[in-house]
């Protein structure tokens, strides 16, 4: 879909952080930890994977396709934008 990757080290690289960051939200829910952090993380991440995905594709570096993706990443954000503020309430 995306065509061939030139940068195979950075393809690498996010993936990687990727799956580092999916461990540890589930390790966070399995181990019955304090859900804020993982909050922050999820959000700060889709957040920083949508602006990365919107620039790029604005400055023509990579293509149209990483848009969709920027799109859901700021799904993402708003469902834990919303998963936080029930937190909130749930604890005040």
């Amino acid at each position: 879909i995306t065509g061939p990757k030139t940068d195979v080290w950075l393809v690498k690289t996010v993936a990687v952080l990727l799956v580092v960051i999916s461990l540890c939200m589930i390790l966070y829910v399995k181990t019955g930890g304090s859900e804020l952090p993982v909050m922050v993380q999820g959000g700060i991440t889709a957040i920083g994977l949508m602006v990365i995905d919107f620039y790029y594709v604005s400055k023509d570096v990579i293509s149209p396709i990483y848009a969709w993706d920027g799109v859901i990443q700021a799904i993402f954000f708003l469902l834990w934008g919303i998963i936080f503020i029930r937190w909130l309430k749930d604890i005040y």
